[in-house]
């Protein structure tokens, strides 16, 4: 989908410097776009989406979001081989063959939505919420799961887990350090499976990981700042939204080396590499590379690489909004261009009257009170 007139996605329909005023005898709230949900309830204030889906759950409507799945990674690094999945739903993979298995053969069914290259073993996140997982299955960890409410999988050395659409995780395959627990919190966003370890990333930004922790792997994430996990062999990647990569754990081979590019919309770490995917589609990776499994990807048509508002950025701190320049007075993560609040840092971005001046930074946010021009 591609903005009319290059307007931004969800660019609202009056003036960006209307002023408004209260009316308190009003209780109904504002409906822009027509669709039956309040605007204050509305993850897309301004396009009509009564469905409200979210594939991300990152509280922008899949309508309105320049990556509707960060979850669902264009790349999938594993213990010996890589895989892409590509726009047209097909995934390419390459590396070594390890026990000829297939964990590295193409798939061609062109209903991927998701990829997870495992140790020996990858998993395919299809349309409709089912998995499909070929290659080494010595520990049930290659089992297709048929239960319809998959929204992300990830395949780890000898365990696979499922995200499922309630935000829980159920994990299967080997469980020797409790790597293959379930996740009942109910607030997962994301989850990555490791040789040994497995790592969960939460609403609220941070990262809990459990499992194997001997070179620090499993060690949580609690900056609030993660946008997508991936946990390795023995070291752990975390994607944050200034477009930089955080790794920690076991780096002999370079693995768990930082990315400061500021580029980077996706993360995978492997057994002994890691694989950046960048905003222009492109991957890079680095570690060990004596399977071919670090040479970089250069075609450009890795998934989630759309830039909405043409200002070159996908790690952009204002998605629908032309911000080349990224500034953010008050440090909370949301640019200047679409922060409610630019002066005080409020980074949930709460608007209880949907009046357009955040909660933090309005005299009167009262959700009950209607506005008018």
């Amino acid at each position: 989908m591609t903005p009319a007139n290059n307007l931004p996605v969800d660019t609202p329909p009056f003036p960006l410097n209307t002023t408004f005023k209260y009316n308190s005898l009003c209780d109904a709230l504002i409906d822009f776009d027509d669709d039956g949900v309040k605007d204050s309830e509305d993850n897309c204030r301004y396009l009509n989406n009564p469905d409200q889906n979210d594939s991300d759950s990152d509280g922008y409507g899949d309508r309105c979001n320049n990556c509707p799945d960060q979850r669902l990674s264009g790349v999938s690094a594993g213990m010996y081989h890589t895989c892409i999945l590509k726009k047209d739903g097909n995934v390419d993979c390459y590396g070594d063959m390890v026990f000829g298995d297939g964990q590295a053969n193409d798939y061609t069914g062109g209903d991927a939505l998701g990829v997870s290259a495992g140790g020996i073993h990858t998993c395919i996140l299809k349309q409709g919420g089912n998995v499909d997982c070929y290659g080494n299955n010595s520990n049930g960890q290659a089992n297709d799961y048929t239960g319809g409410d998959a929204v992300a999988v990830t395949a780890g050395i000898y365990h696979t887990c499922i995200l499922k659409e309630d935000g829980d995780v159920d994990c299967y395959g080997n469980n020797g350090n409790g790597q293959s627990t379930d996740y009942m919190g109910g607030d997962a966003v994301a989850v990555s499976a490791g040789e040994q370890h497995t790592c969960i990333l939460k609403h609220d930004g941070n990262v809990d990981c459990y499992g194997d922790n001997y070179y620090g792997q499993a060690n949580d994430y609690t900056n609030g700042d993660a946008a997508a996990v991936s946990a390795g062999g023995f070291h752990t990647c975390i994607l944050k939204e200034n477009g930089n990569v955080d790794c920690y754990g076991w780096n002999d081979d370079g693995q768990a080396n930082d990315y400061t590019g500021g580029d980077a919309v996706a993360v995978s770490a492997g057994n002994h590499h890691t694989c950046i995917q960048m905003h222009d589609g492109k991957v890079d990776c680095y570690g060990l590379n004596n399977r071919s499994q670090s040479d970089d990807y250069t075609v450009g048509d890795a998934v989630c690489t759309f830039d909405w508002d043409s200002d070159g950025l996908i790690a952009d701190n204002c998605p629908f909004i032309l911000n080349p320049a990224q500034e953010d007075s008050d440090s909370d993560g949301v640019g200047d261009a679409c922060d409610n609040c630019i002066s005080i840092s409020n980074r949930a971005q709460e608007d209880s009257d949907s009046d357009g001046f955040g909660d933090r930074c309005d005299n009167c946010p009262d959700p009950r009170l209607r506005y008018s021009q």
